[in-house]
């Protein structure tokens, strides 16, 4: 499976590293609340969504995931991400509108129906 563990803790604190995984830790932007995952390297930013979403309640077409100064695309692998000889990545969710109005302006059926879900 692509996540090892999931929990979600107040403030960042470090979570013991497993072999083999990244350290994912994703901050609200609130900032109090903070969710840390071990995933496979090859993990996409679209399964981290989908764990937020069962997490905070937040549907996926309306969170942005930002790593710096980098928005993930929901292609994106993790590791991708990541600079030469780390194992952790700090990412902030943004709540945004912007993946709904994509959804809704696309003209497809499936994608305006999953915007306003």
């Amino acid at each position: 499976p692509a996540v090892q563990s999931a929990r979600i803790v107040k403030g960042c604190r470090s979570m013991q590293h497993c072999e083999g995984t990244i350290t994912v830790s994703i901050r609200h932007m609130s900032g109090d609340e903070c969710i840390q995952l071990h995933v496979a390297p090859q993990t996409a930013t679209s399964s981290v969504k989908k764990l937020i979403a069962q997490h905070w309640g937040i549907p996926e077409v309306f969170q942005r995931l930002v790593s710096g100064t980098v928005t993930l695309q929901d292609h994106d692998c993790l590791v991708a991400t990541l600079k030469d000889g780390q194992d952790s990545l700090h990412i902030t969710m943004i709540l945004s509108l912007y993946g709904a109005q994509q959804d809704l302006a696309s003209g497809e059926r499936q994608q305006q129906c999953r915007a306003l879900q």
